[in-house]
């Protein structure tokens, strides 16, 4: 099921297919990085018509990539048609995309048997988190021999599930990252 996802978001995506042949010339033959240019440029922010915004733009140079024969031809097929070099600033924002999609489809996934295991989880923590009708502040699992030594304590620690929820939250998918763009300021440029 991921594997068929992960296929089609391979054969649907340029970005994709290019920051996998990239990676893989990376590690075998060079680096995918041959050019770094820089623009600056006048906009006007928050009333300043002066503002400076700076642009950095990292390139391939698909002759460099042509010399590697291990490059898959597909994907140099597709770079050729885009001229002697490409931009890779679109790219790597469609693979970003495409891993922060493939998280949410890995989630889906995982999610019932996620959701068993929590519950069975914090049910033992609740059945060990009193003794004697007494609640225990610290719950603890604890391995103990024959002879009464303890060979290993367990925290039944209940902390990790509520940062859990909050990252969950935090980490949605962003359909606009192709489109996004980095910036020091809290607020876009007019």
């Amino acid at each position: 099921m991921i594997k068929a996802f992960k296929n089609k978001l391979y054969d649907e995506c340029f970005g994709y297919r290019l920051m996998e042949a990239l990676r893989n010339h990376a590690l075998h033959s060079g680096l995918p990085v041959h050019e770094i240019s820089y623009r600056s440029s006048k906009v006007e922010w928050a009333g300043r018509p002066d503002y400076e915004r700076f642009t950095v733009i990292p390139n391939s140079l698909v002759g460099d990539l042509a010399e590697n024969d291990d490059f898959k031809a597909l994907v140099l097929t597709e770079l050729k048609q885009l001229g002697d070099k490409v931009d890779l600033r679109g790219p790597v924002r469609q693979f970003v995309s495409c891993l922060t999609k493939l998280h949410w489809e890995l989630r889906k996934v995982t999610n019932a048997t996620f959701a068993s295991c929590r519950s069975s989880y914090s049910a033992i923590v609740a059945e060990y988190s009193t003794l004697d009708g007494e609640e225990v502040g610290n719950p603890s699992l604890w391995a103990v021999q024959s002879d009464g030594s303890v060979t290993e304590k367990i925290a039944l620690v209940t902390a990790f599930l509520g940062y859990y929820d909050e990252l969950l939250i935090l980490n949605t998918v962003r359909p606009t990252i192709p489109q996004s763009e980095a910036s020091n300021t809290d607020q876009k440029p007019q």
